[in-house]
């Protein structure tokens, strides 16, 4: 009998990804004559808490303490074709669009509800987003490329796909998550431009029904104010501001997820969670975390002030799981993460730091590590509806608060900063069809060509294939020059020569005259 179990456990236990606490099933010792546990009982079920992640549409009966928020922006979406919500790094916003708002919708009308990340190319997840969640193949692959094409080539197609989307009589909710992306990830301004006035069209259309709400950092509201269009929209259209939560709805964003489970806060835990939270930036993500931490070290149905402390509090919580992997891995792994974390954070030029979305491409060949942190929810994985897989850090919560990676940035602002501007001066010069006045020149590509001998091993093949090509282009300029001042000097000999020759010339004649006139003279006498 126990090698049985202890065979079923090691086979279950291969499910916790997916079915967390598989590999404790109470069936496995149920006496048939007792009634089995029951999950509550033995203080075993999936966490209701997010930790660093947002909550999603699924999460919603798990999501407490922004209700009279969400009601407010119900009002919004139905009175406002824009409606911008704004708050602080951490501070929810995803969660009460996601979480709050759209059910809300989906059980209060005739809603068609289109989301999306705008990424370093939001026309790409536009198309993406507009296409659906059908099965994607090879026809669908070229429609979604010939959607992005139309999208970027025509201002009016947005609002011509959305009126067709309304024929039925839905309205539509056209929700841009996190839209400081195009501030961060998006280099091309001109795109950036004409995919914002695509976006306002649908606000003014007259012909349908739609609202556009965008997620977006209140540290970034300076830039979107500063492209007139946004700016004068956002004026006429007041965002919707995401204020810190109140005590009350603290306690009730902590306390109400573990009682649908019959799980209790021992005394005195709540108001720890609550004072260590503070008012700071990204602090309600790092007490969900806290939150999720406790969970998973609860007695039966109860959390305790032990099991708080024993993970460091909220403040610490996150970092010290970070510390914990990190300290796992291999020597020749730290090494290999501290690369793989510095290239997702975008570093901040007037800003703070921001996480940023890599491809596998840019991480190169360290995917195995990336599995490895997200299984560890220290990254997110995903792949791109189109081709990539992508990468990001779980939260920028970690970003602020492991004081390891920002230690690392510190160490390697100069070449990150570096590097992002040459993405940028890469991405211009393919935009000019690869035109030799676009690649890099003089000082500036000084500069790369020090990096890429100090740290070529971190530089992308197409960040390298342009720099060589400057390198290239100099080269040939060089020997141009070369060219160009030895003909200069061939012709100044030349020159020289003739002008010698004519200057002996003259002097011969000079002497020969000189010879007639002495010799007639000797004549004479």
């Amino acid at each position: 009998m126990c090698i049985a179990v202890g065979y079923a456990r090691r086979q279950l236990a291969m499910l916790e990804d997916d079915f967390p606490c598989a590999s404790w099933l109470p069936v496995i010792v149920q006496n048939q004559l007792e009634m089995p546990p029951t999950w509550q009982s033995l203080g075993v079920t999936r966490s209701p808490y997010r930790g660093l992640m947002a909550f999603r549409e699924e999460d919603a009966d798990n999501f407490f303490g922004r209700e009279a928020f969400i009601e407010q922006l119900l009002i919004d979406v139905n009175r406002k074709p824009l409606v911008a919500v704004i708050g602080a790094s951490g501070s929810g916003k995803s969660s009460v669009v996601f979480a709050g708002l759209i059910p809300q919708l989906r059980s209060r009308g005739n809603w068609r509800i289109i989301s999306f990340r705008p990424g370093k190319n939001p026309f790409e997840s536009l198309a993406v987003a507009l296409m659906g969640d059908g099965e994607i193949g090879e026809h669908s692959r070229y429609r979604e490329l010939e959607l992005e094409v139309e999208l970027k080539q025509d201002i009016s197609a947005l609002v011509n796909i959305i009126a067709e989307i309304s024929e039925d009589g839905c309205r539509v909710l056209l929700v841009v998550d996190q839209f400081e992306e195009i501030y961060t990830l998006c280099p091309n301004v001109e795109e950036r431009q004409t995919f914002i006035d695509g976006l306002l069209n649908v606000c003014r259309d007259e012909r349908f029904s739609a609202t556009v709400v965008m997620t977006l950092r209140a540290d970034f509201l300076g830039k979107a104010m500063s492209y007139q269009p946004l700016g004068k929209a956002l004026q006429d259209f007041p965002p919707s501001l995401l204020v810190p939560m109140s005590r009350a709805e603290l306690e009730s964003a902590i306390i109400k997820p573990a009682a649908r489970f019959s799980v209790e806060l021992q005394e005195g835990l709540v108001n720890k969670l609550i004072d260590d939270v503070g008012a700071g930036e990204g602090s309600l993500p790092l007490q969900q975390f806290a939150l999720t931490q406790l969970w998973g070290k609860q007695r039966p149905g109860l959390l305790t002030n032990q099991a708080y402390t024993e993970i460091g509090g909220v403040m610490k919580a996150v970092a010290n799981h970070a510390d914990v992997v990190y300290a796992g891995l291999s020597e020749t792994q730290q090494k290999r993460a501290q690369r793989v974390f510095i290239q997702l954070v975008q570093p901040g030029e007037g800003t703070e730091d921001t996480r940023r979305l890599a491809t596998r491409d840019e991480v190169g060949d360290y995917w195995d590590l990336v599995t490895l942190l997200a299984n560890e929810r220290l990254l997110v994985t995903n792949r791109s509806e189109l081709v990539e897989d992508t990468v990001e850090v779980v939260h920028e919560a970690l970003i602020r608060n492991w004081g390891r990676l920002r230690g690392w940035m510190d160490d390697n602002r100069e070449f990150r900063v570096w590097q992002e501007r040459l993405k940028v001066a890469l991405q211009q010069w393919v935009e000019s069809n690869k035109d030799d006045g676009g690649l890099l020149r003089g000082a500036t590509l000084a500069v790369a060509e020090d990096w890429l001998q100090k740290r070529g091993e971190e530089v992308s093949k197409p960040q390298r294939w342009f720099i060589e090509k400057g390198v290239e282009l100099r080269e040939r300029e060089k020997k141009q020059k070369e060219r160009l001042r030895w003909s200069v000097i061939t012709g100044l000999v030349c020159g020289l020569l003739v002008i010698s020759g004519f200057a002996a010339l003259s002097e011969i004649r000079r002497t020969d005259a000189e010879i007639g006139r002495f010799s007639i003279k000797l004549l004479r006498t």
